[in-house]
């Protein structure tokens, strides 16, 4: 497992480093300092949502974990019930998380990445390795 979990995190080193060459070779123009910002108070309001408390845990599990129930999500994370549920609806709102019932006696609910959501969990798996390398904590 240690084997799997360093060549992944050597891969997705070198995976960001490919990715800051292209877009060094994309920018050859370089972008005017107000454009930046410009650009990152567009983005600030939905990162905000993404990288609050909870919201990675969620989409890591989802993404790792496929369908599962809010139980087993709550049971995974050890977050309240009222916290999860706030954050589901906030997922399910954003398009990045589907919710299912199952009829039933009592109904079964369900949750899953849309492939939006995907993305997102995606995306941030090497945020989850490069944090962890620099706090020497394995994701």
């Amino acid at each position: 497992m240690t084997s799997n979990i360093n060549g992944l995190r050597k891969f997705i080193h070198s995976t960001l480093d490919e990715i800051e060459n292209s877009l060094r070779r994309i920018n050859s123009e370089q972008l005017e300092l107000s454009e930046i910002s410009e650009k990152m108070q567009q983005l600030s309001p939905i990162l905000s949502e993404i990288l609050s408390k909870w919201v990675p845990e969620i989409l890591y599990c989802l993404f790792f974990g496929g369908e599962l129930s809010f139980n087993q999500i709550k049971n995974a994370l050890n977050v309240s019930s009222r916290v999860l549920s706030d954050k589901l609806k906030l997922l399910e709102e954003r398009g990045l998380v589907e919710r299912k019932v199952v009829p039933g006696k009592p109904p079964r609910v369900f949750y899953s990445l849309t492939e939006e959501g995907r993305v997102v969990g995606l995306s941030l798996v090497p945020v989850l390795f490069v944090v962890g390398d620099l706090l020497g904590v394995n994701p």
